[in-house]
């Protein structure tokens, strides 16, 4: 069954939803040698905009000093695999990456962290960003999303469109199929 054409309005409400509901997703990196590197990452979604927990002495934290320039995948897969593909939703994004350095922008990643994982109540992990300076060793980084591609097979099977976003990441400027 194929559902009506989704509005820009639509489309933005399910990637926020997506971006709320998956906690774990690949991001794209570049090595030095300007290779691509991936990792599996916790996401927190602010909207549009994501916020990464990073341990300084990783390769990711080590990359994002030397490149802004990052890449990254969520997917809704259904829990039925192949045969629930009709429930796929996913998206592809290209973005800006920033360090999280004011201690109200470090405090808003802690607050969306906390809200979006339920695990995360129960746990301290995150509890050293509340005093200032933020702890030696950690960070938190922004994803300022540029563009995407959004695949939701709940319009109908490989249902694409490339999402622009605004040029602070906030919001959708354009939807438009591939070409």
């Amino acid at each position: 069954m194929t559902a009506a054409e989704p509005s820009v309005d639509q489309v933005a409400l399910d990637i926020q939803e997506l971006l709320r509901e998956q906690e774990i997703g690949a991001l794209a990196v570049l090595d030095e040698g300007g290779h691509p590197l991936t990792c599996w990452m916790h996401f927190a979604a602010d909207g549009f905009r994501v916020y990464l927990h990073l341990f300084e002495h990783s390769r990711t934290h080590e990359a994002l000093g030397r490149d802004a320039r990052v890449s990254y995948t969520l997917a809704a897969i259904p829990p039925e695999g192949y045969s629930g593909r009709g429930d796929l939703r996913s998206i592809q994004v290209r973005a800006r990456a920033a360090p999280a350095e004011w201690p109200e922008e470090v405090q808003r990643a802690v607050d969306v962290s906390r809200e979006q994982f339920p695990w995360m109540q129960e746990t301290r992990m995150l509890d050293a960003f509340a005093r200032t300076p933020t702890p030696a060793g950690r960070s938190f980084y922004r994803l300022d999303p540029l563009d995407a591609l959004w695949t939701d097979n709940r319009v109908r099977m490989l249902w694409r469109r490339l999402i622009t976003f605004d040029d602070d990441g906030t919001s959708i400027s354009d939807v438009r199929p591939p070409t």
